[in-house]
Parts: structure tokens; C-alpha cells; sequence
């Protein structure tokens, strides 16, 4: 059994949205990077002043990276064979799972409801 996902009208919608959808990748990218700043552990500061949320010029419209700029936040954040995971980014992106799906969910209903 296969499954085709036809997704021209959520294509449509989003294209038609994009500056009201893009608001909403912003917002959502920087609470990510918010939250995740405020959770890391801390010993220098250098992984939470690295922490920024950026649209990348080349990717164009509609993309958010959340990124460290330290070559250990990874280490950070799952461990190693020497030191325990400290999850921050993992624990702040799935608290903004539910809130990114409803913002979603509620600019396609103001667009095909009317509202």
C-alpha cells in the first residue's frame, strides 16, 4: 500500500500567506533560541552567547535555522562516552512542537474559513 500526500493547496496557502507565514517561522525560531540559550549549562558562556536563530539569505523566504557557533554544543547536548548528555536544544524545540502546528492551523483556518 502507498501513500500520496497531495500537498498543492497547503503549497498554495503558504505562497499566498508567505509574509504572515514567514512571521510566524521567525517568531517560533527565535523562541526556540530563546529557550534554549535559557536552558544550557553554563560555565564560560560561550555556548549561550553562540546560540542565534537567522534566516539564511541564500536559503531565501521561509527558513530558520537555530544554531550554536561552538564546536562542542553537540557534545552538550547528547553526550559522550566521557560526559552525560545536558539536552537544552532537543527539550526547547519539542515545547514549541504544539504551538508551531497551531499557528499553522490557525492561519490556514483565517484563509479557507474567511476569518
Amino acid at each position: 500500500m502507498s501513500v500520496v500526500l497531495d500537498t498543492r493547496l497547503l503549497d498554495k496557502l503558504i505562497r499566498e500567506n508567505e509574509a504572515e507565514v514567514d512571521k510566524h517561522l521567525r517568531e517560533t525560531g527565535f523562541s526556540i533560541a530563546s529557550d534554549w540559550a535559557k536552558a544550557v549549562n553554563v560555565e564560560t558562556g560561550a555556548l549561550r552567547n553562540s546560540i542565534l536563530a537567522e534566516s539564511p539569505k541564500k536559503m531565501g523566504n521561509l527558513h530558520y535555522r537555530v544554531q550554536d557557533g561552538v564546536e562542542y554544543g553537540i557534545f552538550q547536548e547528547l553526550g559522550t562516552s566521557r560526559m552525560a548528555a545536558h539536552p537544552a536544544l532537543i527539550p526547547a524545540v519539542e515545547r514549541h512542537v504544539h504551538p508551531f502546528v497551531e499557528g499553522f492551523a490557525n492561519i490556514f483556518r483565517r484563509v479557507v474559513g474567511g476569518t
